[in-house]
């Protein structure tokens, strides 16, 4: 991961070397990910090993806190960045910035990934010869129902992650039509609330269960997207109409969520019969 990372920070452009900018981009990318999803699912493991009886989800819910608390110093590095630089800066070299910044984090993450010792359960599994000699195959072959529905949860889990605190920046920047700095100053504001919230739901599901909490949350994620995602239509049909009439004035264009003064525009385009048609219709 930390590898991964100081290359996106020190890669070169597409000018230098071309197409292989992409390429090495990419593939820095692809071992970030496989990094992540390799450690994310030990480290929470390794935590609710460690957990006393009934305090499991509390315990577990510190992985996804740290997570969260990551994701919040990148919003906030990215908000100071695009407020001190202008705009061809962050774009030129401002960007790579906040993945260097990230590398001595790392780097101290990886020293105590390497201090730590296994958990007194694995412990007691080993002195026992409880540990699995080929955990895979008993995996599929007494547990198979079980990769199916932990791989369902993880699927939400990620899907939801990563649209809400990853991509909303670039939804709210793309459709609503927020300036960049605006959009992550509040996704900074989002996540911060997120990780207040991580280690309440972590103790709420180790009073009530994690069954309800995941059900809850699954309902309310479907019924939230479903929502802003029609609210992404109306917002893109009504760009589509303001660019139909032609006459859109700039601060307008700027902001799409606002409702359009049509009998005006009508009226500057020589037409004061629609205009007083419209102006009825608003009233």
């Amino acid at each position: 991961m930390v590898v991964a990372t100081l290359v996106i920070g020190l890669a070169p452009t597409f000018e230098q070397i071309g197409v292989w900018a992409a390429v090495i981009l990419f593939s820095a990318r692809i071992v970030q990910g496989i990094s992540l999803g390799g450690e994310f699912g030990g480290a929470m493991s390794y935590l609710i090993e460690l957990a006393p009886p009934g305090k499991r989800g509390l315990y577990g819910s510190w992985q996804i806190f740290a997570a969260g608390l990551g994701l919040l110093a990148g919003a906030v590095v990215g908000t100071i960045l695009t407020s001190v630089l202008s705009e061809s800066a962050v774009a030129d070299w401002g960007w790579r910035v906040a993945f260097l910044l990230a590398v001595p984090a790392g780097l101290v993450g990886l020293y105590i990934r390497l201090k730590l010792e296994d958990t007194p359960r694995f412990r007691e599994l080993e002195r026992s010869n409880g540990v699995a000699r080929a955990p895979l195959k008993e995996l599929f072959s007494d547990h198979r129902r079980s990769p199916a529905v932990a791989s369902g949860i993880v699927v939400v889990f990620t899907v939801a992650f990563s649209t809400w605190h990853i991509y909303l920046p670039a939804y709210m920047v793309g459709v609503v039509g927020m300036q960049f700095n605006t959009a992550l100053t509040v996704g900074a504001i989002c996540l911060g609330v997120f990780v207040c919230l991580v280690p309440l739901m972590g103790i709420l599901s180790d009073r009530i269960g994690r069954r309800p909490l995941t059900i809850t949350g699954t309902v309310g994620l479907i019924a939230l997207s479903c929502a802003l995602q029609r609210r992404g239509r109306v917002l893109r049909a009504r760009r589509r109409g303001l660019r139909r009439l032609g006459t859109v004035h700039p601060d307008l264009a700027r902001r799409p969520h606002r409702q359009p003064d049509v009998a005006g525009l009508l009226h500057d385009r020589g037409r004061p019969d629609r205009a007083r048609a419209a102006a009825r219709r608003g009233a």
